[in-house]
């Protein structure tokens, strides 16, 4: 992914061979055994590798079930390929601080959800996604743009009592039931690590006539954007607009070609640049307020 520091493991990618990961498929198997639900949980899974491109309110995935479910050794093969640094997670006391999401976290993982762990105000704010207000301490505040994916684990779902806050929160979410493992391994997890190369190998071929996301058709990628879609490393405001848009939402009078808007004197070519430049820039901003207003 352009923009995305990956430490991908040693894999010799062959073309005309596609993995069997078989640990992998076997323990998903064992809790999916319906192909609908199998392939719906592999495309939410495979969605965390896409950093930065998350849809706005794109539903985030949940895992409920037993604790010796496997679950959680499901997160070790994006541990084999992302380093620690852009992997956040709770604090050390066990609870979930906005602080912890910084410009180039690439996924946050969360064991063990509960409303202690991560309050009802917090997974609203955080799980649709976009633009949110970090505090920092013994520092000024500021706001981040994460689109990004969450993996969250819990082994009861959360009652937060307030139903229409609990119905919010249940949209943010894809949530799947886990079932008990026949027979523990501890040496699963380490496998998926070493081998989470070959794990997105067989599930980029899984899906490949597959969606990523399920963003409706006025979010893809060749219509009108309406959102920050783009991560830290290679945003440009100006992409967020299409000519087109800016033209028909249009507030701003330009000015007329060749001739200074402030004092109608002729201006030479370079002066003209700047000018459709600015222009462009008032035009997009005019649009950001007509969609905010909206």
């Amino acid at each position: 992914l352009s923009g995305s520091p990956r430490a991908f493991v040693k894999y010799l990618y062959n073309p005309d061979r596609t993995p069997h990961p078989e640990p992998f498929i076997k323990g998903v198997e064992n809790s999916f055994g319906n192909p609908r639900i199998r392939k719906r949980f592999y495309q939410k899974y495979y969605q965390l590798l896409m950093h930065g491109q998350f849809p706005h309110k794109e539903t985030k995935l949940c895992l409920v079930g037993p604790p010796d479910s496997g679950k959680t050794s499901w997160f070790t093969p994006f541990q084999g390929i992302i380093p620690a640094r852009y992997i956040a997670g709770v604090m050390n006391d066990g609870r979930f601080s906005a602080a912890m999401i910084e410009s180039n976290t690439q996924i946050f993982m969360m064991d063990e959800w509960t409303p202690d762990s991560l309050s009802c105000e917090d997974a609203k704010r955080v799980l649709q996604g976009g633009m949110n207000f970090v505090p920092q301490k013994h520092k000024n505040g500021w706001r981040i743009n994460y689109n990004s994916g969450f993996f969250i684990t819990t082994n009861e779902y959360p009652d937060f009592g307030n139903q229409t806050d609990c119905d919010a929160i249940r949209k943010r979410l894809e949530v799947f039931q886990t079932s008990s493992l026949k027979r523990r391994d501890t040496s699963v997890s380490g496998w998926l690590r070493m081998n989470c190369m070959e794990v997105f190998h067989y599930l980029a071929d899984y899906l490949r006539d597959e969606p990523i996301f399920d963003a409706p058709s006025h979010l893809q990628p060749n219509a009108v954007q309406t959102g920050a879609i783009y991560n830290d490393f290679d945003f440009n405001p100006m992409s967020l607009m299409y000519r087109d848009e800016m033209d028909r939402f249009c507030l701003s009078q330009p000015p007329s070609a060749g001739t200074n808007a402030a004092t109608n004197e002729n201006v030479d070519d370079e002066d003209e640049a700047n000018n459709d430049d600015n222009t462009a820039l008032v035009q997009a901003l005019d649009h950001a307020i007509i969609q905010a207003d909206r």
